[in-house]
């Protein structure tokens, strides 16, 4: 199969397929412009953009760049019309890039259905088209909740949410 890839030439007979690993490369590689990814037989390496010397293993990677490449091989890989259930999407993922992620993600797949639980106020106010509820509380039997209607309603949520929040909740 690579070395198929490797040989193709634009208009031969037959088309180059797209794989679900190369959608992952792809998405990755433009959530994190800075580095690319190399795949051979059994392994992935990655390098810094611009220094194909500086390969290292996909074992090595950080922790934010594993967990994006296992979060975009995950959804990718879920069955059409998916309802996905996404626990703290920001986790080990640094914030300038999670919304970035999972626009490319969301994009990619377009008949999924994505279900957000996040503590980020930010990342839930960036989804757009996107019903917002705000889980104000619960007492181990009832949650006490809010569907956010419009942006002023958010954007008060955010302040309320920051004000009552300190290091030691």
């Amino acid at each position: 199969s690579i070395k198929f890839k490797e040989a193709y030439t634009p208009n031969q007979q037959d088309d180059k397929p797209i794989t679900k690993l190369d959608k992952i490369q792809i998405i990755w590689e433009n959530v994190l412009p800075h580095r690319k990814l190399v795949k051979k037989a059994g392994t992935i390496e990655t390098f810094p953009t611009g220094n194909p010397d500086g390969k290292y293993n996909a074992s090595e990677m950080s922790d934010g760049e594993r967990v994006i490449f296992y979060l975009i091989g995950e959804v990718v890989s879920v069955p059409e019309n998916t309802i996905l259930v996404i626990d703290e999407p920001e986790m080990h993922i640094h914030s300038s890039i999670t919304k970035k992620l999972w626009d490319e993600i969301e994009k990619e797949r377009p008949d999924c259905t994505f279900i957000y639980l996040t503590h980020d106020i930010d990342f839930a106010i960036s989804r757009q088209d996107a019903i917002r509820i705000w889980a104000k509380s619960f007492d181990g039997s009832k949650w006490d909740y809010e569907i956010l209607e419009n942006r002023s309603e958010e954007r008060r949520v955010g302040k309320e949410c920051r004000s009552r929040w300190s290091p030691d909740h």
